[in-house]
């Protein structure tokens, strides 16, 4: 009898123990009448944050971890607690695909990535698109991003002839951010003049000019050139100034434009 007392006793103070756990859970392990387990998030949902409480205030809260019984803000996995099929607490270990944050797995977003020409009659969809530091892409737009983890992310556009362009979108959990860019597409132009060594100037949308360069005894080619309706203009000492109205394509093949400057008149 003595032997089954004290075996009764010792068997009482492991079931406290392992109730009580480390860090797990917390509160009494004596339980009277009909136990009850209410769990906030409704049972084992990853990606919310939710709270065990028996009636003998017995509890847990999910929490992150790093695949160990060790709660952390941020980590790998979720330490997910849930009413077991007696009303007691429970958990389990489950691995966040998008990693896991203040007590749930992360719920990833998504981009919507768009991409148009400034330039009527080009399209300028077919764009690669690149998020954030990457270098290669087989993506083009229009395309989803999926998988986006929440938070600031650059949304980078590239296409030959035109200039490349970057865009800044905040991802929001379980939503999709849109990403939608006007792309500026480029030429290039062929410029000479008579006589030779005429200063050139190239002007742009919003229609300042840009020196870029003297012309020489062969056409100096002006590349990246803003697509569209340009004005090119030529000055030279002893000469008029002369400007030219010229079309510049979207293509890779230089636009011709020639100027024959007028010798000023001395008075």
């Amino acid at each position: 009898m003595r032997k089954l007392f004290l075996f009764s006793i010792v068997s009482m103070l492991l079931l406290v123990v392992v109730l009580s756990g480390c860090g797990q859970f917390a509160g009494k392990a004596v339980e009277t009448g009909t136990p009850t387990c209410t769990d906030s998030d409704g049972g084992s949902v990853y990606n919310v944050l939710g709270e065990v409480r028996t009636s003998s205030n017995q509890g847990g809260t999910d929490c992150c971890t790093n695949g160990d019984s060790v709660c952390t803000s941020t980590g790998s996995y979720v330490s997910e607690k849930f009413c077991n099929n007696v009303n007691n607490v429970s958990y389990e270990i489950y691995s966040c695909p998008s990693g896991c944050s203040a007590g749930a797995c992360i719920v990833p977003g998504s981009i919507y990535a768009t991409s148009t020409g400034n330039v009527a009659g080009y399209s300028a969809s077919g764009a690669s698109v690149y998020l954030d530091a990457e270098t290669i892409s087989k993506r083009v737009t229009p395309l989803t991003l999926n998988g986006v983890t929440p938070g600031v992310h650059t949304v980078i556009f590239k296409k030959t002839n035109y200039r490349t362009q970057s865009k800044t979108v905040t991802v929001v959990s379980g939503q999709t951010a849109a990403a939608s860019v006007v792309l500026v597409g480029l030429g290039s132009i062929k410029v000479s003049s008579t006589p030779t060594g005429a200063s050139v100037y190239v002007d742009d949308a919003t229609g300042a000019f840009t020196y870029k360069g003297v012309t020489g005894a062969t056409p100096v080619t002006i590349s990246n050139v803003e697509a569209g309706t340009r004005k090119v203009k030529f000055t030279k000492t002893g000469y008029s100034d002369n400007i030219s109205t010229v079309t510049v394509p979207i293509s890779a093949t230089p636009k011709n434009v020639i100027a024959t400057l007028t010798k000023l008149t001395k008075i």
